[in-house]
């Protein structure tokens, strides 16, 4: 009969910090990302697939935390295009909704958010946000990797696409200059 109450206080114990636990869902990615005119006549295109992402919060160490149901909701195309307008000068930078207007005989190169994960980082103190890209560059394709640390979940994003635009003009730039 003592070991019931005894299992019972627990299991008791234990939905409770269950039902106390944080559930929250934050929306991320309302970048202002402009409007490419006469896109048909453009020479050199960069275009970012969409990428609607729905990710939990993850622990510092990778794993999903158990009472911490903080549910991160956006999409990721709008950031990447931001983060890449003022890095590659004389490209066009669109998104795949637009892909209809741009002219035949331009060179494209493709970008497509493979993986975006949040976590918290390792003093509690905010956010790393990271993602895989894969960027098609002609017949060759690359995996980069980009990561921003920032206090707020939109802010580790953009630190993020920053990164990923750095590393994506450095592809298009040594690839420009090994043809």
């Amino acid at each position: 009969m003592r070991i019931n109450k005894i299992f019972v206080l627990f299991l008791f114990s234990v939905f409770l910090l269950y039902g106390c636990g944080i559930r929250a869902t934050h929306q991320v990615g309302t970048w202002e990302t402009g409007k490419v005119v006469n896109l048909q006549f453009a020479d050199k295109v960069v275009v970012v697939h969409t990428h609607n992402f729905s990710e939990y919060l993850r622990h510092e160490f990778g794993y999903k935390l158990p009472f911490d149901d903080i549910k991160i909701e956006g999409e990721a195309s709008t950031c990447l295009i931001v983060g890449l307008k003022g890095i590659l000068p004389g490209y066009a930078i669109i998104n795949d909704s637009e892909i209809n207007n741009v002219n035949p005989n331009a060179k494209v190169v493709d970008i497509s958010v493979k993986e975006l994960i949040f976590k918290k980082n390792f003093s509690h103190t905010g956010y790393i946000a990271k993602m895989k890209l894969e960027v098609k560059n002609g017949d060759k394709v690359e995996e980069i990797s980009a990561s921003g640390n920032a206090p707020l979940f939109r802010t580790a994003m953009e630190k993020a696409c920053e990164e990923a635009g750095q590393k994506i003009a450095e592809l298009i730039e040594k690839r420009k200059s090994s043809m």
